[in-house]
């Protein structure tokens, strides 16, 4: 049947098949192949969707993350910094009484050395 149409017309009614109003009605396989296509595509419309309200999801929680992690780093350098002023002041104080005479560290009196405290004491042992 088709052996005697020529190729340009053969090509007309394929170009014209996939118009979206032909001039005859669509025939029932075409319609069945249409409605597929349709629903396939708002499928992929719809997981388009899910996607891209996933992704300013992510990016939300991803911009929470990040502040709350530049506000962690700056608590920590702040301690840190306090904690280094503290040892700094602390090493001064050392090396100021490591260069003050020895009899201050002894804080000798008037009197002379102070009796020893009985706590500090050696008692011999009773065992031997």
């Amino acid at each position: 049947m088709y052996k005697n149409t020529s190729k340009s017309s053969w090509v007309s009614l394929r170009f014209l098949s996939r118009c979206p109003n032909p001039a005859w009605p669509p025939l029932p396989l075409q319609d069945k192949v249409e409605s597929e296509r349709q629903k396939v595509l708002s499928w992929f419309q719809g997981l388009c969707l899910t996607l891209r309200d996933h992704t300013q999801e992510l990016l939300a929680q991803l911009g929470h993350l990040e502040r709350h992690l530049e506000k962690e780093q700056e608590e920590n350098l702040m301690s840190l910094t306090q904690e280094i002023s503290r040892l700094e002041s602390w090493i001064q104080e050392l090396e100021g009484k490591s260069r003050e005479p020895a009899r201050t560290f002894l804080q000798v009196g008037q009197g002379g050395i102070q009796e020893t405290p009985k706590s500090w004491e050696l008692t011999p042992n009773s065992g031997n």
